[in-house]
């Protein structure tokens, strides 16, 4: 499978970076952290390499995640929606936190990702996440959902 993008270009040990990049970024580790945790388990990824990934990944996510504060029935302007690091099938995709109670009731947090290639306002991406945590709730292992937040838009490479 070919892949998309910049990804592309770079060295194996790179591309296997990518991942954990993203999540160290998410759960807001440094940079050095990151590195370190990947290089002590892979070594041979150079360390301005990961540093250029993760300044990319950092950028994307802030990007990203203003669209959090957008007003429920607004549309955000494509312009501003950065473009995703790795291709995607559909136009536009919508990462969605929810809360929830598990079948033990636990209280749990947990993302949706929502695809499609109409623009959607920030209300109609967390109803159809809601509607597919109140159609499948098994699979997502959810008793009762507790809350639905829109976290960050990306539009596929494609759209530039």
């Amino acid at each position: 499978m070919a892949l998309p993008g910049w990804l592309s270009t770079l060295p194996k040990s790179a591309r296997l970076f990518y991942p954990i990049a993203l999540r160290g970024v998410r759960e807001g580790l440094s940079a050095n952290s990151i590195l370190k945790v990947y290089t002590a388990a892979r070594p041979g990824l150079r360390r301005q390499v990961g540093l250029d990934i993760i300044r990319r990944v950092k950028g994307v996510e802030k990007a990203a995640s203003v669209f959090k504060h957008l007003k429920l029935t607004a549309h955000p302007n494509v312009g501003r929606i950065p473009v995703a690091l790795t291709g995607t099938l559909r136009d536009f995709s919508y990462r969605v936190s929810y809360e929830a109670f598990t079948d033990e009731g636990e209280r749990t947090k947990s993302f949706v990702t929502v695809s499609t290639n109409d623009l959607m306002s920030r209300q109609e991406a967390e109803d159809v996440a809601l509607g597919y945590l109140e159609e499948m709730p098994k699979s997502y292992g959810v008793e009762s959902v507790a809350s639905v937040q829109l976290e960050d838009i990306r539009k596929s490479p494609s759209l530039g």
